[in-house]
């Protein structure tokens, strides 16, 4: 069994474009416990960029870290005060424990909808996010889970969404703030002309799940 780690790890998120890697984007027709969700791997899984871990849970009472296996990757879910606090993909490495069945509610309830979304089932996800980031940012996170899977959009179009098209740059950072990968779903963004641009699970992993979820959601408007 693996020992309870009560440290709570922060990763920089990565989504946007300021000072990231960028790659062409191809033509697309605490507690650490482990939750598998789905068999098989999709793609390398490369290491997160690296970010500061000095952030405490300022505010929330911490209730651990659980891991959630993926077929990209694993997922590591910090809960605090009831609600998920952070979900980045982890180091990829093999993890279990028979203490997995113990895992809070909103821990099961989280693969659950993995679960749902690897499957084509699911297309936007409900869950309690802890209170987060500034008002832009949220903003810009909203915005980002109206994006249906099987679907990309752009910086400088989400800034004219929200009413500031000269905001494709305060957009980007505001997405490489996002504290919840996959679940608001900042990989579903590109920049112009459709460059893969810096994600904090990498590019080829940001790849794979464009290709995965335009496979899974052939249905999704274009």
């Amino acid at each position: 069994m693996n020992a309870i780690r009560e440290t709570m790890e922060r990763r920089r998120a990565g989504c946007g474009f300021l000072g990231g890697d960028v790659e062409t984007l191809p033509a697309l027709a605490g507690r650490d416990r482990a939750v598998r969700v789905g068999a098989g791997e999709a793609g390398p899984h490369p290491d997160l960029h690296a970010g500061p871990r000095t952030d405490p849970l300022a505010g929330h009472c911490a209730e651990g870290t659980y891991r959630i296996d993926t077929p990209f990757g694993a997922l590591r879910a910090t809960l605090a005060s009831g609600r998920l606090y952070a979900l980045v993909f982890g180091d990829g490495r093999s993890a279990s424990s028979p203490e997995a069945t113990a895992r809070p509610t909103l821990v099961a309830t989280l693969a659950a909808q993995v679960r749902e979304w690897a499957s084509g089932r699911r297309a936007t996800f409900d869950l309690p996010f802890a209170e987060r980031g500034t008002a832009f940012q949220r903003a810009v996170w909203a915005a980002v889970r109206e994006v249906p899977p099987g679907s990309v959009t752009s910086y400088a179009a989400l800034a004219r969404t929200l009413g500031r098209p000269r905001s494709a740059r305060a957009v980007g950072a505001a997405l490489a703030a996002n504290p919840w990968l996959l679940v608001v779903p900042c990989h579903r963004v590109v920049a112009v002309g459709g460059a893969l641009t810096g994600y904090a699970g990498g590019l080829a992993r940001k790849r794979a799940l464009l290709a995965f979820e335009r496979e899974k959601f052939p249905a999704a408007d274009r």
